[in-house]
């Protein structure tokens, strides 16, 4: 499956998620270009109304709205995870990705290869249950094995 273009993800799951583990194997195309930027939308309700985890190699130091999670609810994006933590696709390879969230806790974490960082876990009580999507902003990516398990 091949994703880009914006922030709206590309592929959304049929049916709405309160409690779900989004498991993916992603690849970023043109690393060395430092454009690389892979996104999972949780909790999605319309264009308007989503949470979404950013990876990025850019650490959120260097870029502010790269590699954490963010909430859109009817206007811009807004970060709701600290700034501290690194880049996290680094390198032209497949990365394995894990999304955990908690609609009724409002939690959601990120692991990368295992990993997490400040940057990737957040909470946010305002949209619990919603679709869960993959995509990219305006680099392509591949992703393979995606795996969304919850109720």
């Amino acid at each position: 499956m091949r994703a880009t273009g914006s922030e709206i993800p590309h592929t959304i799951s049929p049916e709405d998620f309160e409690k779900i583990e989004a498991e993916m194997k992603k690849e970023p195309e043109a690393a060395r270009q430092r454009h690389t930027s892979l996104m999972i939308a949780y909790a999605y309700r319309d264009a308007d109304h989503f949470n979404y985890a950013h990876l990025s190699v850019d650490s959120s130091e260097q870029q502010a709205v790269h590699n954490g999670i963010f909430h859109v609810y009817g206007g811009d994006r807004v970060r709701i995870s600290p700034q501290e933590g690194p880049g996290t696709l680094l390198e032209e390879k497949w990365y394995k990705v894990k999304l955990v969230y908690d609609g009724h806790k409002g939690d959601v974490q990120v692991f990368v290869d295992g990993k997490t960082s400040p940057s990737l876990h957040a909470c946010d009580l305002s949209l619990k249950a919603g679709k869960v999507g993959i995509g990219s902003f305006f680099d392509l990516g591949s992703f393979r094995n995606v795996k969304i398990t919850g109720r």
